[in-house]
Formats: structure tokens, C-alpha cells, sequence
């Protein structure tokens, strides 16, 4: 059992501490096809891969896993031998461990704590936040599967939090085929250049798409005690599509494979380093993004060029009316007319002045900087994007 669990409370987890477990994007077993394509039957078929690596016991990392049974489900029906489930929210995971050390005494038909105890070591949860720091290096070069479901997706707001994603997996992926197998729900023209051309790694990247399959778990009557006893959790979730959810439900799932290999020297022996130049990575994350963005989802396009020029128009009428000078908008006019409402759910007011600020102190003729102009205004959206 865990450390951080006594004795006397392994059988006694109240309500409080019960977790209703949640899949992101698609149900673990809707995952078992790809795993036994890209992962099991490649330990068998690969003609690089000696037979001592093929009977290797399987190690599984799940990032960002969150209150996910992906690694229940990597250790009991695929048969992973250890799975580290890693998260930043330090509470979810305490209750994902209690969860599994009572799942574990479930899981043994006997009453034998020491099989009980050694099913429960088969998992473990760490509380790790990949921009502040990495995992204990007895985990360099040690994971043949790293699992990404929608964790990518959800650091690609941050070139920095994806650049650390990346370096941390790469660094934890086995470099004689170690696979990074992401879910995403992202557009393949962002994804496929991101992984394919990430600075010194050596990996070889595919791209193949799955259904989405909404898991359904068992609920009990009690919300205080949904997802709290071992019984309602017997077996994993369906993952047959509820006939209920609505078209998101049904939408594809990008995924992508990338298999580490091997960098042979004269002697025949692994030379592969597991180490990326973080700022190189970080370097080409903010280019593979701005591009696609440029590319995709410009800030400018005629409609958007002409609504600004209404809403200046309309400003300056106000100010000529009120015989105000009409030298320009304020920033904190400027922001909700520069960007939509949908933009600044992830863009703040701090983070535009900051941009605005780098703007100023490259560009002169803007005065006080502390006003815009239509073509102004055009000027700093061009860049931005």
C-alpha cells in the first residue's frame, strides 16, 4: 500500500475522500485497439527488438491523468506491469491512490494482503508539475508507453508548459521504442509538425484517427458515495456511444504515434540521448504555433479589419460630438474592441499591455503609447499574429 496510507484507515476511506472518476475525450477501453497495435503486438514484430526486450515487464506513464481509470485499466485488462500516474492537483491524486489500494483488495480473490499489497504497487500517483520540475530520474529512458489524452491540447495555450510536456516525456520515453501516444482533439496541421519536427528528437511520427466513445459509469443513489465502492466499479465503463450525447460526442479523435528508435554507433550499442535543449523545443513550439495560428485562425481578415474601422468611426463620432479630442482610443477602450469575447477568455487585460508595451518600444511615433489608432491598432494585430 501507499506510504502516505496507515493501516488502520486503508478500509475506511469516508465520503469525503471518494473521487467519481472522469475520462477526458474517450473511455479507456476504447484505447485497447491502438495499444495492441502500436504498443503489444510492436514488442513482438519489430525485428530490432531482442527477445529480452520482449519479455520485458511493460512500464506506462499517464500525464496529466487526473481522476482518469486509464491506468486501472493498463494494469488490469491490457497488462502493464507499473503504471505512474502523474497530475498537479495534489488532492485529486491522494484520492485516486485510495481509490486503487481498495480496488486492489477487491482485485484478489483472496484474502492476502501481501497479493493485495503487490497488485497496489503496480501504480503509483505522483503529484508533479512539469514547468517547475521533472520526474526522479530513476524514470529517464524507463516508459514504453507515455500517455497524452488531451494534455497536449491542454498546454498549447502556454509555449512554455507544452515545451516542458514534451522535454519531460521525450526524457522518460525508452529509446529503443518507446511510444508517445497522444488523443487529441486539436486540428492535424498543428499537431503532426509540433511532434515531427521537434528539435533532436528521434522518433518516428504516424497519425491515425478513433471515434469517440463516452464512458458511463455506474452512479449510485447517494452523490456523496458516487464512485466510492468497489462494487459499482467491478468492471471498467462501457464504451459503446450513449445514444443521449450530442454531436461532440460522436466527433473524431486525432492520434498520434510517435515511437522513439534507437541511434546506433560502429559497435552495434545504443547511443540515443534522452535530453532536448528545452529553449530549442520551446523555440519551435511558439514557431509551429504562430504559424498555424497565422495560417488558421488569423486575427485579421477583411471582415475583421472592417469591424474595427466601424467601431473606431463610431468612437471618434462620439468625441467630436462631445468635443473631445479625437487623437485615438484608450487602451482600455481598444481591448474589448481588438479582441473578441472568446479571445479574451485567454487573453486578460495584463497580458495585452504587456504585448502592447513590447509594441511600443519597437515601433516609434506613438507618443505616450497609452492610445491606438485604426492604423495602429491594424499595425499591433498584424504582428501579434
Amino acid at each position: 500500500m501507499s506510504a502516505r496510507t496507515s493501516d488502520n484507515d486503508e478500509h475506511h476511506i469516508s465520503p469525503q475522500q471518494t473521487i467519481q472518476p472522469f475520462e477526458w475525450l474517450t473511455s479507456p477501453s476504447s484505447l485497447l485497439t491502438l495499444l495492441q497495435e502500436h504498443v503489444l503486438r510492436q514488442q513482438h514484430t519489430d525485428e530490432n527488438i531482442t527477445l529480452a526486450q520482449q519479455q520485458r515487464p511493460l512500464q506506462a506513464l499517464h500525464v496529466g491523468c487526473g481522476s482518469s481509470t486509464v491506468g486501472e485499466f493498463l494494469v488490469q485488462s491490457v497488462g502493464f506491469s507499473k503504471v505512474i500516474n502523474v497530475d498537479c492537483d495534489h488532492d485529486t491524486m491522494q484520492r485516486m491512490e485510495d481509490r486503487w489500494n481498495q480496488r486492489s483488495l477487491s482485485i484478489i480473490s483472496s484474502s492476502d494482503a501481501t497479493d493485495a499489497c503487490l497488485m497496489s504497487s503496480r501504480m503509483e500517483f505522483l503529484t508533479l508539475d512539469f514547468t517547475k520540475e521533472h520526474l526522479p530520474d530513476k524514470y529517464i529512458d524507463s516508459f514504453d508507453l507515455v500517455l497524452d489524452k488531451s494534455t497536449l491540447d491542454c498546454t498549447l495555450c502556454s509555449d512554455t508548459a507544452t515545451a516542458a510536456l514534451l522535454v519531460e516525456c521525450y526524457r522518460t520515453l525508452r529509446s529503443d521504442g518507446g511510444v508517445y501516444m497522444v488523443i487529441s482533439f486539436h486540428e492535424l496541421d498543428l499537431l503532426l509538425p509540433l511532434l515531427q519536427n521537434l528539435p533532436g528528437a528521434q522518433w518516428t511520427v504516424t497519425h491515425t484517427t478513433m471515434e469517440r466513445q463516452v464512458e458511463q459509469f455506474p452512479m449510485t443513489s447517494d452523490p456523496s458515495r458516487r464512485g466510492s465502492t468497489v462494487k459499482a466499479q467491478e468492471s471498467f465503463p462501457s464504451s459503446e456511444p450513449s445514444h443521449n450525447n450530442n454531436h461532440n460526442s460522436k466527433k473524431s479523435l486525432n492520434v498520434l504515434i510517435a515511437r522513439r528508435s534507437c541511434v546506433l554507433d560502429g559497435y552495434g550499442n545504443n547511443i540515443a540521448t534522452s535530453t532536448l535543449d528545452f529553449d530549442a523545443v520551446y523555440s519551435h513550439v511558439h514557431r509551429v504555433n504562430d504559424r498555424w495560428f497565422q495560417e488558421q485562425q488569423p486575427l485579421l481578415t477583411k471582415l475583421r479589419i472592417h469591424e474595427l474601422k466601424e467601431a473606431f468611426e463610431k468612437i471618434s463620432d462620439i468625441e467630436s460630438n462631445n468635443s473631445t479630442d479625437g487623437g485615438g482610443v484608450s487602451l482600455e477602450e481598444a481591448f474589448p474592441i481588438l479582441f473578441t469575447e472568446a479571445e479574451r477568455e485567454h487573453l486578460t487585460f495584463d497580458h495585452f499591455l504587456e504585448d502592447w508595451e513590447a509594441f511600443v518600444q519597437t515601433h516609434e511615433g506613438l507618443g505616450d503609447g497609452k492610445t491606438l489608432t485604426l492604423e495602429t491598432a491594424i499595425a499591433f494585430l498584424t504582428e501579434m499574429q
